[in-house]
């Protein structure tokens, strides 16, 4: 063992880097949009960097005025909003907050690894709690865990990623109300199902919202999310926020997007796809082992009879989400563009019916 791994703490000695995988062909890995930038945000962000200089200087460390823009978006205040580098920052930061050694949350399985991932970077422990069977959340399962583990925050995903599932209204209600911590509820994807649960901010001091700007607004490249929530936790999350943290560039091109009249038609567009793909492939149910989940989200899960589709996948020249261990048949594929998922189900079809073979 090195010098280094030495001094490393144990148990980020034992974790594994991230990986993402090279950009190769179809890329629908990522659940990234498919559009490229509204003409009319491209002509401020052009116009912005020929007549501005605001790149030389610091950015405004508190985003006052996406942070503003964000509160009159949700009828909050700013006081209610929090801006950060993705929602990857925004987890970080209320591990940063809650999480004294030892303490634990409590995540869904599987859903968004990086709960876990910011749960051990900061002293932590995850605990989880597996998805039905039709990847349903179990609502009494996860209050009994909540009584016995007794956790500092509870994740939630709604859609779930990578399942594309939602929480129905009234489980999710009650499992704010009686979990007894925290409860962090990510709506990465909340814009293709429609739902949106800021009004509930009110009436549960308890709960934060996680939001991005990389899903629905195509805007990955800029890695902006922003947590809405109490007063009382906004201020606990900003104890932590390192100074500078979001960019000039991120800050403005958020901004402009949120007025952006072109995000409707195209979210439309995704879920319009969306359905059609489902409509494709749900007939082939329970053919040779396969199977594609009902989603809510602008990505699919899907699992094969064979092992390891992704690679399957890859050779025909898709990049999807590959999993190992016990979702070593799944895969999750990103709504692309109508040609990209024209070819995509034909390579679909044509793998179920190598597995009948």
């Amino acid at each position: 063992m090195s010098r280094v791994e030495e001094l490393l703490r144990p148990e980020i000695r034992r974790m594994e880097n991230y990986q993402v995988q090279p950009v190769s062909g179809e890329k629908l890995d990522a659940n990234e949009s498919p559009f490229s930038l509204p003409a009319g945000l491209k002509e401020k962000l052009i116009g912005w960097l020929t007549e501005e200089e605001d790149l030389r200087v610091y950015p405004d460390t508190d985003c006052i005025e996406l942070r503003e823009a964000l509160a009159e978006k949700y009828g909050l205040q700013k006081e209610n909003v929090l801006c950060a580098v993705g929602s990857d920052q925004l987890i970080d930061y209320l591990s940063r907050a809650f999480l004294s050694e030892g303490d634990r949350i409590l995540v869904p399985e599987p859903s968004f690894s990086m709960y876990s991932l910011s749960a051990v970077v900061n002293h932590g422990e995850a605990v989880a709690f597996p998805l039905g069977e039709d990847f349903a959340y179990p609502v009494e399962t996860i209050l009994e865990r909540c009584a016995s583990v007794r956790p500092k925050i509870l994740y939630l995903c709604t859609p779930n990623n990578p399942t594309g599932n939602v929480i129905p209204e009234a489980d999710l209600r009650r499992l704010i109300r009686e979990a007894g911590c925290i409860v962090a509820l990510d709506e990465a994807y909340g814009e293709f199902c429609g739902e949106d649960h800021t009004a509930w901010i009110q009436e549960f001091p308890h709960l934060v919202i996680l939001k991005t700007f990389s899903k629905a607004y195509g805007l990955a490249g800029i890695r902006t999310g922003y947590a809405l929530g109490s007063e009382e936790i906004i201020c606990a999350l900003d104890k932590v926020r390192a100074p500078y943290n979001l960019g000039t560039l991120s800050q403005k091109i958020a901004l402009w997007a949120l007025r952006q009249p072109e995000y409707e038609a195209e979210i439309h567009q995704v879920v319009s796809e969306r359905d059609r793909m489902y409509a494709a492939l749900q007939k082939y149910n329970d053919t040779h082992g396969f199977s594609i989940y009902p989603s809510s989200a602008n990505f699919f899960l899907m699992r094969f009879g064979r092992e390891n589709p992704g690679q399957a996948l890859l050779d025909a020249d898709f990049l999807v989400r590959a999993y190992g261990g016990k979702m070593r048949r799944f895969v999750r594929v990103t709504v692309g563009r109508p040609d990209q998922n024209d070819r995509l189900l034909r390579q679909i079809v044509k793998m179920i019916e190598e597995d009948e073979a």
